[in-house]
Order: C-alpha cells, then sequence, then structure tokens
C-alpha cells in the first residue's frame, strides 16, 4: 500500500489549526496554564543558574586557593582533609604521608600534571613581642609549604614582604588576620617581627620562633576574615615533632650505652655542665655524627621526606576523575598505604556547601514542581468536561478517538512550548539585568559566591535546554489523565449535552 504524504501533512494541517484555534477559544485556561508553566521554567533556569554560579565560585576558590584539582594524602581509618581530622575529639594529628619522594617523583613525571607542592596543616598559636596583653595570644590556621615549589602550583598575592622562600623559615599572615591579631593583642605587627608560634603535635608541645616575612590577602580590595597563614615546611614539622627515616641507623652498641644515662642521679646533674663533661661530649657527638655519616655512605638508607599531603594541578581539570584512577591504581600496585581524591575531598566538609544548596534547591524545586504540574491537571480536566460537547460533536461527525488524543497532544506541545520560551526569555532578561547591574561582592564570601568581584550568572547548557524541556515532558505527564477523559467521550454525550 503506498503511503499518500499529501494527505498526512493534510490532516497534520487541520490538527494544527485546530489546536491552535481551540486555544484562542479557551484563551484564559490557556493563559493559566501557560503561566504556571513559564514560572515554573523561569524559576528553574535561575535557580539552576544561581546554583552553578555559586559551585562555580566555590570550585574556583578553592582549587585556585588551596587544594588544586587532585590531593593525595595516607588512608585512615577516620576522615580527615586538608582542613585537619573529621573527628569526635578532633584532636588527632593528620597521619604522614608514606614514601613521599617515591609519589612525588612518579607525579611530577605524569604527562598530565601542570605542578605538585607538599602540604602540612594545622593550628597554632601566635605571640609576638611586646604585645599589649599579657598572656594573651593570636591564632591562625597555617598551612606549611615548600617554598621551592609552593608558588609554581599557587599564586598569592603579597601585600607586604615576600611569600616563603625556598630554604627560609617565616610565616606569612593574611592582612586580615594581621589586622585581627594587632587589635586583639594591642600591639603593632612589622615585616620582620618574630613571631612566636606555640603547637601541639607527636612530639609533644613545641615553641619556636621565626621572622614575619609577609603579609598577604586573596581578594584584591576586599576586607574578608581569613584566618590562614602560611609557615615554612620545616618550622611546622618541628611545631608538630614530624621525623621520618625509612630504615633505622645501625649504630654500635658502645656509642648506644654511651647515652643511657640516668638523668635522677644527682652526681651527673651537678656534673653535667663541667668543662671535662663537656669535652667528653663534644667528642662523643663528633664520633657519633662520624659513625653516622659512614654508615649512610655504606648503606642505602636515605631520609625521607616528610609532608601530609601532596597537591596537584592538572594541565586539563576535566580528566581529574581519569588521573586519580590511575594515580590510586598505581599506588596500589607498588603497596603505598595512601589515596587520591578530588578538591571536594580536599576541602571536606566546607565543600559540601555547593551539594548542600543544591540538594535544598531541587527539593523546593521538586515540590513547586509537583504543584505545578496538579494545578495544570484540574486546569486541563475542567477545560475537558466543558468541551464535552465540543468532543462529542466530534465524535458524531465520525473522528477516532486517535484523532482526538492527537489534537489535544498538539495543543499541550504548543501550550509547553509557548511556556517554554516565555520563561527561557524571562530568565536571559533577569541574567542580562543582573550582569548589567554590576552588583559587586563586599566580601570574601560574597566573592566566591558571586564567581568574581561581580555577580556574574553561569548560565550553562543544561541549566538552559534542561528545564525546557522538562517543562515539555511535564506537560504531556500532565495531559495523560485529560487526554484519558477526551477520548473517552461518546457521540451520544454531544446530543444529551445539547
Amino acid at each position: 500500500m503506498k503511503l499518500n504524504f499529501s494527505n498526512y501533512f493534510r490532516s497534520r494541517k487541520i490538527l494544527i489549526s485546530l489546536a491552535l484555534r481551540n486555544l484562542r477559544q479557551h484563551r484564559s485556561k490557556s493563559l493559566i496554564i501557560a503561566s504556571i508553566m513559564s514560572i515554573s521554567v523561569y524559576v528553574l533556569i535561575v535557580g539552576l543558574t544561581t546554583i552553578n554560579t555559586i559551585e562555580s565560585g566555590i570550585n574556583k576558590a578553592f582549587i585556585d586557593y588551596f587544594t588544586g584539582d587532585v590531593f593525595i594524602r595516607a588512608n585512615a581509618d577516620y576522615k580527615y582533609s586538608l582542613l585537619g581530622i573529621q573527628s569526635p575529639g578532633g584532636l588527632e594529628d593528620n597521619p604522614v604521608l608514606p614514601e613521599y619522594t617515591k609519589i612525588f617523583n612518579y607525579i611530577e613525571a605524569h604527562p598530565s600534571v601542570k605542578s605538585a607542592t607538599p602540604y602540612i596543616t594545622g593550628a597554632a598559636r601566635l605571640s609576638f613581642e611586646n604585645q599589649g596583653k599579657e598572656g594573651q595570644r593570636g591564632g591562625s590556621f597555617l598551612i606549611g609549604i615548600d617554598g621551592a615549589t609552593y608558588y609554581d602550583s599557587f599564586e598569592s598575592k603579597i601585600v607586604e614582604g615576600t611569600g616563603i622562600l625556598p630554604d627560609q623559615r617565616g610565616v606569612v599572615l593574611s592582612k586580615s588576620n594581621r589586622a585581627e591579631i594587632q587589635d586583639y593583642l594591642d600591639v603593632e605587627i612589622n615585616i620582620g617581627d618574630p613571631v612566636t608560634l606555640y603547637g601541639f603535635g607527636n612530639g609533644g608541645f613545641a615553641i619556636r620562633t621565626v621572622p614575619l616575612v609577609g603579609v598577604f590577602e586573596f581578594v584584591q580590595g576586599k576586607k574578608e576574615k581569613n584566618y590562614l597563614g602560611f609557615i615554612d615546611g620545616d618550622t611546622f614539622k618541628d611545631l608538630k615533632g614530624l621525623y621520618y627515616v625509612n630504615e633505622p641507623l645501625n649504630i654500635s652498641e658502645d656509642k648506644i650505652d654511651l647515652l643511657d644515662v640516668d638523668l635522677s642521679d644527682d652526681a651527673f646533674i651537678d656534673d653535667f655542665f663541667s668543662d671535662d663533661v663537656a669535652d667528653a661530649q663534644n667528642t662523643l657527638d663528633s664520633e657519633l655524627n662520624l659513625e653516622i655519616e659512614r654508615e649512610l655512605e655504606d648503606s642505602s638508607i636515605v631520609f625521607d621526606q616528610i609532608w601530609e599531603f601532596l597537591v596537584i594541578h592538572l594541565d586539563d581539570p576535566r580528566f581529574a576523575r581519569g588521573f586519580i584512577r590511575d594515580v590510586n591504581k598505581w599506588l596500589d600496585e607498588q603497596g603505598i598505604d595512601a589515596s587520591a581524591g578530588d578538591w571536594k575531598a580536599a576541602a571536606y566538609p566546607m565543600s559540601t556547601m555547593a551539594d548542600a544548596i543544591r540538594i535544598i534547591f531541587m527539593i523546593v524545586v521538586g515540590i513547586v514542581f509537583c504543584i505545578a504540574v496538579m494545578i495544570v491537571i484540574n486546569t486541563l480536566v475542567v477545560s475537558v468536561l466543558e468541551r464535552t460537547p465540543e468532543i462529542g460533536t466530534m465524535r458524531a461527525l465520525g473522528a477516532q478517538k486517535s484523532f482526538v488524543k492527537r489534537l489535544f497532544n498538539y495543543e499541550i506541545f504548543f501550550l509547553s512550548l509557548f511556556s517554554g520560551l516565555t520563561g527561557l526569555i524571562l530568565a536571559f532578561l533577569t541574567i542580562f539585568i543582573i550582569r548589567l547591574c554590576k552588583i559587586e561582592s563586599t566580601n570574601g564570601l560574597t566573592f566566591v559566591l558571586y564567581s568574581g568581584n561581580y555577580l556574574n550568572p553561569i548560565a550553562s547548557f543544561s541549566s538552559i535546554f534542561g528545564p525546557f524541556i522538562t517543562i515539555m515532558i511535564a506537560g504531556f505527564v500532565a495531559n495523560i489523565y485529560p487526554l484519558h477523559l477526551a477520548s473517552g467521550v461518546a457521540p451520544v454525550v454531544a446530543m444529551r449535552e445539547k
């Protein structure tokens, strides 16, 4: 049987004409349905664009300034990140990254890696000479860095002094943290001033004094509160009592015996500072040092570097998942008890902010969407009931059920299409007006949420066309029950309703 395309297109043309005519004749209900759908599309697009903007801002802030694209840490039974350990007590130290040198060499040679730098993180109390309040100290969350590699991975806006240079001892504070400490301690803090740091780690309580070498800020011209500081890795290791060697040294027993003394012996304490004891101690130190040097020269023993994390920037962050998978596979093959993760794992729990906002938004949107669909269904049902005589007349004139179904499908299609385009245009106008107004960020938090100095909504393909396609599908779903009612109208109804 030969298909008659002319008749096919003629019937479709008739259906389209009837559908548009019916929408015009029932314009009040059509406008109600279209308004509800348009508002739903508008809210979805603006909301998803807002979520995209917040996620992009948080993503950029952490990756560019703190976490990198990927980080590697030691495996542990508890959950921890660059920000510390999330445990009930919260007092445990971060575990040391095992075989750091081996891992770093592998990462540095990887073709996907742009740069890599190690971290040690934790908090410390700070005090300054001639501080105004006796016994009071300021505090800071510190990142111990390697000055030779850190600034290849992260940009830091130094407003005074310098950053941590290679092989340099020192601390760098944020501009806002220094200002707050100055106000709190009633003391002026200048570049070069000694900073006494109080830390507690594996080695117990420790105190170190280093100079303030620089002051930085993340956001230009913003007065955000920022309690982050940077310190050279060696000083931070001393504060946290981090010492590590791959293998024990085999020092001779006679030298070890010389170190076995009873510190409670009064005679030993009294004689400790005598010239004879001092000379003997110097001799012992020299002999021990020589034996240690010989032991190192005659063996393969190496002192590994001590770090808690390795933070990595990739040439193309889009391939972070594949890179993490490859690194974890290599770590397993090498038997190294460590694992790689993305920036969200590195910044946990702060990175969950965007996920929480998205979940809350999607729940609210889901509720609103369900309500909108119910209203549309009710409006369509009322429309079908009012048009029962019309439907019955079409059936009496020979229209099949399939014809009635196609007619109503065309009507809801044009309603959904018009509503989607209207909501799309309104959302674009809103985004354009927001960008035109140049709403400026007032602090570090809004800078992150705005994804820059000004509120700059980021509309992605999914945030625009996702709601549009969703409303089209929702229209057909909402039309299922009214369609069933319309197709069930018998021809005799038309005469009964006359």
